[in-house]
């Protein structure tokens, strides 16, 4: 009797220590629950994932916990991708491959993450490694005597372009540069760049002693004839030209159908837009550069309406996506990357302070009077000091804009 007692007095607690068990478990994850909710809340999504996971270890078959953990998986993961993203296009190397491997932590499937993170570890290592900090601008000016310590300035040889020369994954040499515009800040670096690369001619004898022919630099014959006249040294020159109003690349390059099309009288009289027809991208140069007001060269040929005609161009090459953004993808001179939309905004922008600074000439106003009324007032904001674009656009305004 006393035997029976103890068995049954045993099964009770085994059962009353189940009971409890099962509620502590469940306590627990409730408690997980609303700790991940309220991380949700204030859009942490990294905390929310760990605690939902929490909740959902504690509870395997709770859809609820299942689907509140995949979804700030989700958002986390999104949210470590576009932190990475932006550091890539501030140039932060190490950031972006330090967010970008902790997205491929979170959801090894994100097929984006790792293209950029590949495209991080091609020429990050190199950029990162720099004994400079790593910045968009180039040019001597940018790195002022001094500023470095003991360092030499980059000059045009800066860390942007020794990323290109150096790249790690260099799996063919540079054969072609496309010379957008005359402008140094995308010039100044051509014959680092080109002596990095190589042209393969037939007959080329010097090639079987070790000599190469540097890279072929193809640009407008106005580029040429304005680097002649002021003296660049030969080593940037272009060394094949077009003259025509489209030039076609002769042959079929790494896939592409490359074709480049002159902008006359834009930002200068040299200006070319190199649309990649596979890729859907179009280099732009200058004639689009979305962070500062067009840099209207009046001297070297740059007119507004040729800038509009230029921006007129784009849009009409491209192709946009339907109600989003995408579609063709336009590489600017400066500034971020951009799409049919975004040169339409900016085109806009350069029509209404045309016609604002017409309409004030036609009243009679001079330069400094027009420069006073202020036309770009509403657009300083966004892309900065008007005075140089005022000026550029007052000088070549003339008859047949005024009519």
């Amino acid at each position: 009797m006393k035997a029976h007692y103890r068995l049954k007095s045993t099964s009770t607690l085994l059962a009353f220590a189940a009971v409890l068990a099962i509620n502590v478990t469940g306590c627990a994850g409730r408690q997980a629950y609303t700790r991940a909710s309220r991380a949700d809340v204030l859009k942490d999504f990294e905390t929310a994932m760990t605690e939902y996971k929490t909740a959902l270890d504690t509870d395997p078959r709770n859809h609820e916990y299942r689907l509140k953990y995949e979804q700030a998986r989700y958002n986390a993961a999104f949210q470590h991708y576009e932190a990475g993203r932006r550091a890539l296009e501030k140039q932060d190397y190490e950031t972006a491959k330090m967010e970008l491997t902790r997205v491929l932590e979170i959801d090894p499937t994100h097929a984006l993450a790792e293209q950029q993170l590949e495209k991080v570890n091609e020429i990050g290592h190199t950029v990162a490694g720099s004994a400079a900090p790593m910045t968009t601008c180039v040019g001597p000016s940018c790195y002022p005597a001094g500023s470095l310590g003991s360092l030499t300035p980059f000059g045009w040889a800066g860390p942007s372009y020794n990323a290109v020369i150096a790249s790690p994954k260099a799996l063919k040499p540079i054969r072609w540069i496309l010379q957008t515009t005359l402008d140094l800040e995308h010039t100044g670096g051509t014959p680092a760049v080109a002596a990095a690369g190589k042209t393969y001619n037939g007959g080329e004898v010097g090639r079987l002693v070790g000599e190469t022919t540097p890279a072929t630099v193809i640009g407008h014959e106005n580029v040429l004839k304005r680097m002649t006249q002021s003296k660049f040294p030969e080593a940037a020159f272009p060394t094949d030209t077009y003259y025509i109003p489209t030039y076609k690349m002769s042959q079929w390059i790494n896939g592409e159908g490359i074709q480049l099309y002159h902008a006359p009288a834009a930002i200068t009289d040299a200006d070319t837009l190199v649309y990649f027809r596979f890729s859907d991208v179009i280099s732009a140069g200058d004639l689009y550069t979305p962070d500062r007001y067009p840099m209207i060269d009046v001297a070297k040929g740059g007119t507004v309406q040729g800038e509009i005609d230029g921006l007129n161009k784009i849009i009409d090459l491209a192709f946009p996506e339907y109600r989003h953004q995408g579609g063709t993808m336009i590489v600017s001179g400066h500034g971020r990357l951009g799409d049919t939309a975004d040169v339409a905004i900016y085109r806009n922008m350069v029509v209404i302070v045309r016609d604002r600074i017409q309409d004030l000439k036609k009243q009679g106003m001079s330069l400094p009077q027009v420069r006073a009324a202020k036309p770009t007032l509403d657009f300083d904001g966004l892309y900065g000091s008007p005075d140089k674009f005022i000026d550029a656009v007052y000088q070549t305004l003339g008859d047949k804009q005024d009519k």
